[in-house]
């Protein structure tokens, strides 16, 4: 079996498609600019290993995707995390596979159901670890399988799923975890630069907030001696309190870029359209913002730094990835167009999160034992040791992700006018199969979520008395925006964010 490359310069820099067809030792290879082409292997990725070896099959640590030879197979990598995945179809004559769902769906003419209204929990499923995820995405040309941190082996017949080499790390103190959490970054780092490759990443990027999780990661990078890493910080959380970590990242001096938690909605593009054609419930559009910093960079961040592996009490500490959230999801498909690598730390080492959380609960951490409902002692470690006083950081839980749950929220007008526009174009489509499409009552619940928002400005916010019946009216219209937007931006916007995204897709065949 052997590799067939054909450069696609209109798509994604960091998109491939292959194919595999049952009568043919060739596997087609579809594939941006930048990714990187061996006649053994391409990947657009970065792992805990010598580049010119291309051994990423060969390790749970790796960030991004790609395919490897192995005994005349082809083992399909996706990334040793949840915040990833690959993509994969069966047509007639063999298989398609995809880091890239618009991407598989744009080259095999596919579209999914503009009327579904399950994408949201489907997608949301991964919370629940590798084994009890939602597999299957049903599309009008037949069903889209989704993989998550396995990998997929194709022999020319079948493509079956393939676990990742599960390497027994020795986590028996906090100092052998953080060493081991060290010479992962340090390897990374020397693979994304390495002089063999065609395209290497020029940038070590990461998060730094006033939590724990992304500090720690950012305190990692620098003791790995990343010499030109970049700290990115959002002012705000959702919540609207102050959430920048620009002290901390000074206090290690690692340059800090602070940018705007809504700067986002400034764009007159689309700019939701990546991030919700990857998970209908996003909550990382805030990254849109950092999109100049993050070209050709690696994004170390500490997505998954609880729920089983820095919270020191967790009830999920199986080997299965459970996570709290989906948060991360979301720039699986960004990544691709913008051109960067994401390497959530935290999962390095993950499937022992029973041995990781024995450490936060052993006797050598009760002096960063705070107590608490946010005590996170391996983090709160890593950055004391690093010199931060205990008092700036993890003080209070803090969140920087976007929910989009009011009216206001509700997409960027332009893409708001877009996607209304979209949903009364798939009008046939519901009443074709008996159902009531949403475009329906847009117009009502428009003008009751307007009349809303001017009793809400004009009266409630203003009256020094209370008015019979006027709160019960203001309660009543909250209930039905929050409502609104729970049902369109939540489980409409994945098909009309798909579409979109399709079109970044030529079909190369």
């Amino acid at each position: 079996m052997r590799f067939g490359y054909t450069h696609v310069p209109d798509w994604a820099p960091l998109a491939w498609l292959a194919r595999g067809r049952y009568a043919s030792t060739t596997v087609e290879v579809f594939h941006g600019t930048r990714v990187e082409i061996r006649d053994e292997w391409f990947c657009e990725a970065t792992w805990a290993g010598d580049f010119e070896l291309g051994g990423f099959d060969q390790t749970d640590i790796v960030a991004g995707s790609g395919a490897r030879l192995r005994d005349g197979k082809v083992v399909f990598v996706a990334s040793g995390s949840t915040v990833d995945r690959l993509h994969s179809l069966q047509t007639e004559d063999g298989v398609c596979v995809s880091n890239s769902l618009p991407c598989l769906l744009a080259t095999v003419e596919a579209t999914v159901d503009p009327c579904y209204e399950g994408y949201l929990e489907d997608f949301e499923s991964i919370v629940h670890g590798i084994e009890k995820y939602r597999r299957v995405l049903s599309t009008f040309a037949g069903s889209v399988y989704l993989t998550y941190f396995d990998n997929l082996l194709w022999d020319g017949q079948t493509l079956c799923r393939q676990a990742k080499p599960a390497e027994n790390h020795n986590f028996a103190s906090f100092a052998r975890y953080r060493d081991f959490l060290l010479k992962c970054i340090q390897l990374i780092s020397e693979n994304m630069a390495a002089k063999q490759r065609n395209h290497p990443y020029k940038k070590i990027v990461s998060t730094c907030s006033s939590g724990y999780d992304s500090p720690a990661v950012t305190a990692l990078v620098k003791q790995a001696g990343c010499k030109e890493a970049l700290a990115l910080s959002f002012d705000r959380a959702r919540s609207g309190d102050d959430d920048s970590g620009e002290a901390i990242a000074a206090s290690l001096g690692i340059p800090c870029i602070v940018l705007e938690q809504n700067g986002w909605r400034r764009s007159n593009a689309l700019s939701e359209v990546p991030f919700m054609a990857a998970s209908p419930g996003t909550r990382d559009l805030h990254f849109k913002e950092a999109e100049d910093y993050l070209s050709n960079s690696v994004l170390f961040s500490g997505f998954r730094g609880g729920t089983g592996m820095w919270d020191k009490i967790s009830r999920d500490l199986g080997p299965t990835l459970v996570r709290r959230d989906d948060s991360g999801v979301g720039l699986s498909e960004y990544r691709l167009w913008v051109g960067f690598l994401h390497c959530p730390v935290p999962f390095f080492g993950a499937r022992q999160a029973k041995d990781i959380n024995a450490i936060s609960n052993s006797c050598e951490m009760k002096p960063w034992d705070i107590g608490g409902d946010y005590n996170r002692p391996i983090p709160r470690r890593i950055l004391e040791e690093a010199g931060i006083p205990r008092e700036v950081f993890g003080v209070h839980k803090k969140a920087a992700g976007v929910f989009l749950h009011s009216v206001e929220d509700f997409l960027t007008p332009l893409s708001k006018n877009d996607f209304h526009g979209w949903l009364r174009e798939q009008r046939g489509h519901g009443l074709k199969r008996g159902r009531i499409h949403p475009f329906l009552w847009i117009g009502t619940v428009n003008n009751l979520i307007i009349r809303h928002s001017y009793i809400r400005c004009k009266w409630v916010n203003n009256l020094p008395i209370h008015i019979p019946g006027l709160w019960r009216l203001e309660t009543a219209l909250g209930n039905l925006e929050r409502k609104y937007v729970r049902n369109y931006v939540r489980r409409y916007t994945f098909p009309w964010a798909i579409e979109h995204a399709k079109s970044r897709y030529s079909r190369p065949f």
